[in-house]
C-alpha cells in the first residue's frame, strides 16, 4: 500500500564499514537523502567516498543531529555500548527511525532510546563494500523486526534497500543468527579449505570449479530430501572413507569437519524419515572415527 511506503528521508549512516556504506547508497538509490555519515577508519573514509560521494564524515552526535532516519551498522560488539553512550550524551531525536543491522539483535537493544522508532533489519546477504554488493540486495532477502504497529515501514524500508522482508519474531533472533552463523561462517571456512586442497592437487581453475558447485548447491537445496545426496545421506560407507582418504594430510586437517557434517546429513535424513540404505555398521565407524592417527 502507498500508506506503507516511507517519505523521502534524511538519512544518517554510523558506522561506514563494509554495510553501513552499502545499504546508505542502495537508500540513496531509492530517493532517500544521506546526509552524513561516520567512521573512524582510512577504509570506511574511502568506502564512504567511492559510496556516499559528497556526504561529509561527522562525529557521531552530530551525524544524528541531521538524520530522520538513522542506520547504526557499527560491529555487533560495540553495538549496545554505542547506542548506550548516544543515550546518555542525548543524541537521539524524538520521532527519529532508528535502524540497526545485527542479525542476534532485535529491538529490545534500542530499548533506552527513548521517544524513537526502533527497527532491526538484517539483510541476510554477504557484503564487500562495493558497488557489488547492490545487485546481491536485489536478490536477497531481510529478517526485519519491530513492534507490530510498525511492521509495515521496517518491512518497507526492507524493499527499499532492495531486499525481500522476513518477518522474525524478537525472541527467534538469535535463533535466526546462529542459523545464519552456521551456514555463512561454516560455507566459507569450507570454500577456502577445499580450494586449498584442490590447488595443492594440482587442480586448474580450482576456486571457479567450487564457486559454480556451491552456486548449484545452494539452487537446489531444497530439494534435498527428495533426493538424498553424499554418501552420508546414501549410506555409501566405502565412498565416505575414499574421501577421508584423500583428505588426509591436507592442512587445516577438514576430516573432523567433513565427519561432523556427514553425521548432521545422517540426522537429518532419519529426522525427516528419509531412508537410508545400509548394509552393515560401517557407515558409522567411519563416522565415528578417530582422526589422530590418520585418516
Amino acid at each position: 500500500m502507498a500508506s506503507d511506503r516511507p517519505a523521502r528521508l534524511k538519512v544518517g549512516v554510523l558506522g561506514c564499514g563494509r554495510v553501513g556504506a552499502v545499504l546508505g547508497a542502495a537508500l540513496a538509490e531509492a530517493g532517500h537523502r544521506v546526509v552524513a555519515v561516520s567512521g573512524v577508519s582510512e577504509a570506511s573514509r574511502d568506502r564512504a567516498r567511492a559510496l556516499l560521494p559528497g556526504v561529509p564524515m561527522l562525529l557521531p552526535e552530530e551525524v544524528l543531529d541531521r538524520s530522520e532516519l538513522v542506520l547504526l551498522t557499527p560491529p555487533a560488539a560495540v553495538l549496545e555500548s554505542l547506542v548506550g553512550h548516544l543515550c546518555v550524551s542525548g543524541a537521539f531525536r524524538p520521532g527519529q527511525i532508528v535502524v540497526h543491522t545485527h542479525p542476534g539483535f532485535g529491538i529490545r537493544v534500542l530499548s533506552e532510546a527513548r521517544h524513537v522508532l526502533p527497527l532491526a533489519i538484517h539483510p541476510a546477504t554477504r557484503f564487500t563494500g562495493t558497488r557489488s554488493d547492490l545487485a546481491r540486495l536485489r536478490v536477497s532477502h531481510a529478517a526485519v523486526t519491530a513492534h507490530p504497529d510498525r511492521r509495515a515501514v521496517a518491512e518497507a524500508l526492507a524493499v527499499e534497500m532492495g531486499a525481500e522482508p522476513v518477518w522474525v519474531e524478537e525472541a527467534a533472533r538469535c535463533v535466526y543468527a546462529a542459523t545464519i552463523s552456521l551456514i555463512g561462517d561454516h560455507v566459507h571456512a569450507l570454500f577456502e579449505a577445499g580450494r586449498s586442497h584442490a590447488l595443492e592437487a594440482g587442480i586448474r581453475d580450482a576456486e571457479d570449479l567450487l564457486r559454480g558447485y556451491l552456486h548449484a548447491s545452494a539452487e537446489v537445496a531444497h530439494t534435498r530430501r527428495a533426493h538424498p545426496h553424499g554418501f552420508a545421506e546414501t549410506g555409501d560407507a566405502e565412498g565416505l572413507t575414499r574421501d577421508l582418504t584423500a583428505l588426509a594430510g591436507a592442512q587445516p586437517d577438514p576430516r573432523p569437519s567433513y565427519r561432523a557434517l556427514a553425521r548432521l546429513a545422517v540426522a537429518g535424513s532419519l529426522r525427516s524419515g528419509t531412508p537410508i540404505e545400509l548394509r552393515d555398521d560401517s557407515l558409522f565407524d567411519a563416522l565415528s572415527q578417530d582422526d589422530g592417527g590418520g585418516g
